[in-house]
């Protein structure tokens, strides 16, 4: 998994579109190049650009990238929780649970 984040490093200075939101989007989360650029708030041609360097790092299209991403039907259950607003618990926030005053240890 860290050589996955080492090929995915991007130079410093690029804050449009950097090749890990590139890569979560189009190969994790399956979207479209011009999905993409729409969540990135870019152009289509600067997600191209990101998907060819993607694509030259790894050695493989993002095509053949996509077989090692989640199958769809947990892509759809991630979009339907965070439509519901059901976040996991590593993501909530507010720490760990509090006791009440007054109340004993566990």
């Amino acid at each position: 998994m860290f050589g996955v984040f080492k090929k995915l490093a991007t130079a410093k200075g690029i804050s449009k579109a950097p090749l890990e939101t590139v890569f979560r989007l189009t190969v994790l989360e399956g979207h479209s190049q011009a999905k993409t650029a729409n969540l990135c708030g870019c152009v289509a041609p600067l997600i191209s650009r990101r998907v060819k360097t993607i694509e030259a790092r790894f050695g493989m299209s993002v095509e053949l990238l996509l077989n090692f991403a989640p199958p769809p039907q947990w892509r759809a259950v991630r979009r339907i929780c965070s439509y519901a607003g059901v976040v996991s618990k590593t993501k909530q926030t507010g720490g760990l649970e509090r006791r009440q005053p007054g109340m004993c240890a566990p």
